[in-house]
């Protein structure tokens, strides 16, 4: 992990937050001075912070987590408030709300809001060959600490990262009754899925949809599309595993992992006091290391919740599995050539991953 971790309290607090109106600003809102015990005065920093989901699910509990242990460091001087299920914001409009200064500060998933980001996106490229999760997300700060060019992505685009942990392999999960094995297999066949995969889908007869957690089960249910490649946990945090009917397993690192992150607007971090500053980050270090063994058991879970529903699990050959690699190769260039094209050394740190990847395994 990249910062030092501090254990949890278990006496911390946090509101969830319920008011959808927005600042016109993109500043904190500092109260005013006030008396702290009778001496000195201080302000305190109340923040708003967006999430699309609900606080029900893991993410959702880590997020109060993570704003219940600051508030208390920093004796109350930092109270970040958590709005849930879009009440801050649509999901497709999560890093723009954030942007804008709207929201303080976001969770994101990598590349959820296309058009932004480039160079980050590397992270999100398929059949990279991830070692879990744990693994992934050792690589991928140890990347970041290689090359300043992923912060100074989110630093123009105004965010700064506050942690980051992979979702987990993502597989294809299937609620029609055809069984896919090889990518032709997907003929004819809508999917939903990363928009890194809709040129390849298209060369194999498919079609390729994108959409948010908000829509996943709609889509599926409506049969708008009839299969989903997606990380295991978001299966059970989203009940799409009610609609499934096999699960096509994409290889021992599955066919790509994305990031998730929390991010806090770039002025706001800013106008923060060192104090309170280091304080976030190490809350958020620790924070990190929970959401790593929150996955692995999220992941866990949901692969048995599959197999006690008595779904199909199709496990494929190396041979198999080639040919999805085989596949996704143009992708590669394609986002090496546009990503260089933005001033940002894709090629290097895309083969310095590659390498550490292969390091690791």
């Amino acid at each position: 992990m990249r910062t030092n971790s501090p254990s949890p309290s278990t006496s911390a607090s946090a509101s969830t937050g319920a008011s959808t109106n927005p600042r016109a600003n993109n500043h904190p809102q500092a109260i005013s001075p006030s008396t702290c015990s009778g001496t000195g005065t201080y302000h305190v920093f109340k923040l708003k912070f967006n999430d699309w989901a609900g606080p029900e699910i893991g993410w959702g509990q880590r997020n109060l987590l993570f704003a219940d242990m600051i508030k208390e460091r920093t004796d109350g001087k930092v109270d970040i408030t958590w709005y849930f299920n879009q009440t801050l914001a649509k999901f497709p409009d999560t890093y723009r709300t954030l942007q804008s200064g709207v929201a303080d500060g976001s969770l994101y998933v990598y590349g959820i809001n296309p058009g932004i980001h480039n160079l980050n996106l590397m992270f999100n490229l398929p059949f990279m060959g991830w070692s879990g999760v744990e693994g992934a997300v050792e690589i991928i700060d140890t990347v970041r600490d290689m090359y300043p060019e992923f912060d100074e992505e989110f630093a123009k685009t105004g965010s700064k990262v506050l942690w980051n942990c992979t979702l987990g392999d993502y597989h294809l999960h299937n609620a029609s009754d055809k069984l896919i094995r090889v990518p032709t297999d997907m003929k004819g066949m809508k999917i939903m899925g990363d928009n890194f995969f809709s040129s390849v889908f298209q060369s194999v007869g498919a079609a390729q949809l994108y959409g948010g957690p908000p829509d996943w089960y709609t889509n599926l249910e409506r049969g708008l599309v009839e299969a989903h490649v997606i990380h295991w946990a978001a299966t059970e945090e989203q009940r799409t595993y009610e609609l499934f009917k096999s699960h096509t397993i994409l290889g021992p690192s599955g066919a790509q992992t994305k990031v998730i992150s929390c991010h806090i607007n770039v002025e706001v971090w800013n106008e923060l006091p060192a104090e309170y500053q280091k304080i976030i980050l190490d809350v958020a270090a620790y924070i990190q290391e929970e959401a790593v063994k929150g996955i692995q058991e999220e992941e866990a879970h949901a692969m048995k919740v599959a197999e006690d529903l008595g779904q199909e699990f199709i496990y494929l050959t190396p041979a198999e599995v080639q040919k999805w690699e085989d596949l996704v190769q143009p992708i590669y260039e394609d986002w090496i050539a546009e990503t260089e094209a933005r001033g940002w050394p894709a090629r290097e740190v895309f083969e310095a991953t590659k390498k550490i990847i292969e390091e690791r395994s």
